[in-house]
Formats: C-alpha cells, structure tokens, sequence
C-alpha cells in the first residue's frame, strides 16, 4: 500500500464528489488489504466515511453541495475526495461530528441487517452476541434488547462485561474467567439459544454451535481470531438441524434491492428516490387503503408487543388521553414514543356514536422525527386504530388465553369484530368461530364471511373458550355468569357513561397500562372502578416475566383494553417503514 496524489475527479451522471472528513477503519479493510478477501487491483481501502458534498452530477437530486453526508459500501473513503453513487449517500444530523458518523455506518449497518433480517429477533427469543463491548457488539446489544430479546453477550474483561451490560445485554460472559458454553446453558436451563451472532469465528465457532437450542442458528458474520476451517454439514445434525449463515451487507443490500424493484419496479424506484430527496424537507402522506396494504398481522402483533414491553418496563412516555366533548361525540388526543421502535406519534381520534353512512370512530396519526421532532408522516388512523387493537387482544389471548381454545366467539359486527375475527384466530387453533350482536341479520353476514355461524350474545358467549367483546355497548353485553370455567376474555368496548362487561369479581384482569386504564374517562375503562388496581396485571409485565398471567387451567381471565398511544406509535412505525421499502404514499411540503 502506498500513498499517491491523483487529480481531484469530477461527478458523473447520478455521483457525489465529497471531501472526506473522516474514514472508518473496519477489519474488512484488513481482510482486503492482505489478500483475505479478493479486491480487483489497483484499490483504494476503506468502506465508510463522512464528509461534505463539493459537487454533483446530472440528475443528483438527493444531495447538493455544502450537505454534510455518511455512507457506507462504496471504496475509497482513504483519500481526500471520493466520488459516491447520490443514493448511497445518507444525511449526517445537526451536532454529530464527523468522525462518529462515518464510525457508525458500517457497524451500525452490520448490527441492524443482522438482528432484522439474517435472524429476525421478536419478544422470546435469547440470543448469544459475542464480542458484545466492540463497536458492532455494543451496537447488537442495544437492537437485541429493543426488538425485545434476552441478550447474552460475551466480553474478555470485567470492564467489557460493564460495557455490554449498559449497552443493553441482560447477562454478559467474560470468557477469559468463564466457558461460555457452560454459562449459556446454565442461563437457559440447558436449552440453548436460539441465535449466536458470531464475528470471532476460529476460536468460538464450536461453541457457539453448541449453544444453540434445537433448530437454532448460527450467524459467521466475521473472523477476527482466524478463518473457521471447513464444516462438515453433520455437525448440524447431531445438534439438532441446526442452521448456519455466513451473510455478508453487500448480499444483503442486493437482495432488498432486487426484491423491492422485482414488488414495485421503475414507480418504487422513482418513489423511493423521492422519499431521500424530501426526507428532510416534506412529510409523506399515506392514504387509508395505503396503510391498509402496509399492515401486517403478524409483523404488528410483534410490533405491539415491542411497545407494551416498553410501557411496563417504564422505558415509553405514554401520556393518559385527554378528549373534548361534544353534544354528539369526543375528539381524543393521545400522544406516545416507544424508543424500542424509535416511534414518536400523535393520535387525533374522534367518537361520534350516532354517525349513519360513516365510521362511528375516525382517526389520523402523525408521526415526527424522534432526535428533531420534525412532521415526517400523516397517515390514517382509523385502519391503524382497527388493527392494532385487534393485534393487542391476539396478543392477549396468546399470554392468556388456554391452548386447547377451541370455540372463538365474536360479540359485535363492525370494524373491531371484522379485525378481531382476523387476529384472534392467528394465536390460538380454533375449530369454530361464532359472531354475535343485537342485529341477527348483520351477525349472520359477517359469519358467513368468516366461514362461522351466528347465535344468540349469550349463546355465543356460553359456548366459547375466548370471547372478544367489540361493541360500542352502555349496558353489559358479556355477563361473567355466562363464561365457561377457564375462558378468556378480550374486552375492547369502550364507553364513557357505560360498561360492555359485567361485574368482573374473581378474575385475572390484565390491562395495557394500569395508569391508563384505571384513570377516569376518557382515558380509562368504567369496567374496572371495582377492581383494585395493584390486582390487575400489564401484558408488557406478562411479556417479559415480572407477573403471571393465568394461574390454573378453570381460572378466567379478562384483558380489558382502553388503547394507548403506544400501540398506534407501533402501528404507524411499521407502516411508515414499509412504506419507505416500497415507495408507496405522497409528498407534501409544509
């Protein structure tokens, strides 16, 4: 390697020419420049950088010169001036040296493909991340522990093992005083984990391996104690079909990229050059059908639980709501940020019972930017609302509810009904669904549409295992004397002067947030003034193990919901994420 002075290059079509600040220094610059890794010659190292953009080429409308940029990827970023496709190039926040900039892309790149994608983490999951004190390791941890997994992380000193800890691991291993191996079967009771994210390679590759549970998966995403010699693939029978993955960013960037334009083609490619240009500049707008088609159950679930385990680990600011009121209905207010989904959002909801032709309840939701709290998104709320309540009750009912549910009945036949009837049943094997509501004729169609049948409220309730109330009711619709021993109940009803439940006397009653749901109206549920609040349970504390949930197989238990601002800021997070990935919604100026 030498050092040559070569004449400042100008942009092309589509290029940035930035003056590099500062140069990340990666073991990946090791591996090339030694031979490790095959790089075509002559090359000039180095993955990442940050620095100022000088000029740019025909057709750049992401950046203009004077932007102070990141990247990661292209080579090159050890010299003064590189030149960097427009698109790759990301902006550096306000008060953000240059230096820490260009130090987080690669790893923070690196951290986040592996924890969301190689091996999705989600709540019940543990994983194992060694070297949990380097850049990308401290980075792991605080990923793992916000998507809701138990971190093991390992560190060769005591002061490493501190660092680990702050960064978010639950238990750290400090494997110059300790076998590792031992240690993770000892914290998991012998099962193992179901991840190990490994960048030592040579040294930890064997272990690592045994660490895992039955069908876990080990992650070789580096080599920093050597190159692990050849495997042979029984290794993975024996203990217990194991997998293992060697993914690399660069495979990883072709892949999203291949599939977003094979989803979306040339309109998400333009789309999502629009989406870099304003990110700073506009907020996108995304229509009702937009968000519908972003939503994903099972994603969304997920995504609630993330934000209720934030809410009783007391890490979420979730305000109670506050409404105003009307002759005719409320207008709701209701604010939150989860930081395990960097999600900060404002909810606007109004109540008006007597609508004909239109929603009794209608929403939209604004979302900023946490670290400027700039307006990026404005998006429906009413989809959002349907769907994240229903994804709290499947939620519900996964902690609460008894396996064996058989018989899933549905009192009430609007939006919550119809999103109940498509969450619920994702949790639990039902052999049969039955809706229920004061019009025969409207319970009957909804079934049909299910493929369920129709009954009688009280009927239908008597017969169930789990029973979703979703009406709008003043008078109790589910009595608790209907309720076959070891029922459960989601109860998402809510009305200021009335109660969908019965008296609820003798059971387990489990609720999103105590200080929400047992505030005074609008925020709170009437439901509960007779239950003590210390009694009722959070399903965020069910999430992670502080409380139990039910305790014997005839006991009952209820999950009252009054919605918070967490579950909608979980809603609009994954929607505004996917709509970023596939170019979907409307830039407005403000």
């Amino acid at each position: 390697m030498k050092l040559v002075e070569l004449p400042t290059p100008s942009p092309a079509a589509g290029q940035a020419l930035v003056r590099v600040e500062a140069a990340g220094v990666n073991f990946i610059d090791i591996y090339q420049c030694s031979g490790v890794y095959t790089v075509p010659l002559p090359f000039t190292p180095g993955q990442e950088g940050a620095g100022v953009v000088e000029a740019v080429g025909e057709g750049v409308v992401e950046v203009r010169p004077g932007d102070r940029v990141a990247w990661a990827g292209p080579l090159g970023s050890y010299a003064t001036h590189q030149l960097i496709p427009a698109a790759r190039l990301v902006p550096v926040p306000r008060g953000l040296e240059s230096k820490s900039a260009a130090a987080a892309m690669l790893q923070g790149m690196t951290a986040h493909y592996l924890v969301t994608d190689t091996f999705p983490l989600r709540p019940g999951h543990t994983c194992l991340i060694h070297a949990a004190a380097g850049g990308v390791g401290q980075l792991f941890c605080q990923l793992a522990s916000r998507a809701g997994a138990h971190v093991i992380g390992t560190a060769g000193s005591p002061e490493k093992v501190r660092l680990a800890k702050q960064a978010g691991a639950h238990e750290a291993i400090d494997y110059r005083t300790q076998d590792f191996e031992a240690e993770v079967k000892r914290l998991t009771n012998g099962t193992g984990v179901h991840v190990v994210y490994d960048s030592v390679g040579r040294d930890t590759w064997e272990k690592s391996l045994r660490s895992l549970r039955t069908r876990g998966m080990l992650v070789l995403f580096g080599q920093s104690s050597g190159t692990v010699p050849p495997i042979d693939p029984q290794l993975l029978a024996s203990g217990g079909s194991l997998f293992l993955t060697r993914p690399t960013s660069q495979a990883h960037h072709r892949g999203r990229v291949a599939a977003g334009a094979s989803r979306e083609g040339a309109r998400a490619a333009r789309l999502a050059q629009d989406h870099r240009q304003a990110a700073l500049a506009a907020m996108i707008v995304l229509r009702r059908e937009e968000v519908a088609d972003l939503l994903d159950p099972d994603s969304l679930i997920e995504a609630v639980a993330s934000a209720l385990l934030d809410v009783s680990a007391g890490k979420a600011s979730v305000p109670p709501r506050i409404a105003s009121f009307t002759p005719a209905g409320l207008l709701g207010a209701m604010v939150g940020y989860v930081p395990s989904l960097d999600s900060l959002a404002a909810k606007l909801v109004s109540v008006f019972p007597g609508n004909v032709g239109q929603p009794t309840h209608q929403a939209l939701i604004a979302v900023f930017d946490p670290a400027t709290g700039a307006p990026i998104a404005l998006m429906d709320g009413e989809e959002i609302t349907a769907q994240r309540t229903a994804a709290a009750s499947a939620l519900a009912t996964r902690l609460l509810a008894r396996e064996d549910a058989k018989v899933l009945a549905i009192v009430g036949t609007g939006v919550q009904a119809r999103s109940h009837a498509r969450y619920v049943p994702r949790v639990r094997k039902f052999r049969e669904i039955v809706i229920a509501g004061r019009n025969p004729a409207k319970a009957a169609a909804l079934a049909a549409e299910f493929g369920a049948r129709s009954a009688p409220m009280e009927d239908a309730v008597r017969a169930a295992d789990v029973v979703c109330g979703t009406t709008h009711a003043q008078q109790p619709v589910i009595e608790l004397s209907w309720l076959r021993p070891g029922s459960h109940v989601n109860s998402v009803g809510l009305h200021p002067q009335g109660r969908e439940l019965g008296r609820l006397s003798g059971v387990r009653v489990a609720v999103e947030s105590r200080a929400s749901a047992f505030a005074a109206p609008p925020a709170g549920a009437t439901e509960l003034r007779d239950v003590p609040a210390a009694d009722a349970v959070e399903l965020g504390e069910l999430l992670s193990g502080a409380r139990p949930g039910r305790t014997a197989a005839h006991s009952i238990t209820v999950y009252k919901s009054v919605g918070i601002a967490a579950e909608d800021a979980a809603g609009a997070a994954l929607v505004l994420r996917r709509a970023r990935e596939r170019g979907v919604g409307t830039f407005v100026g403000l």
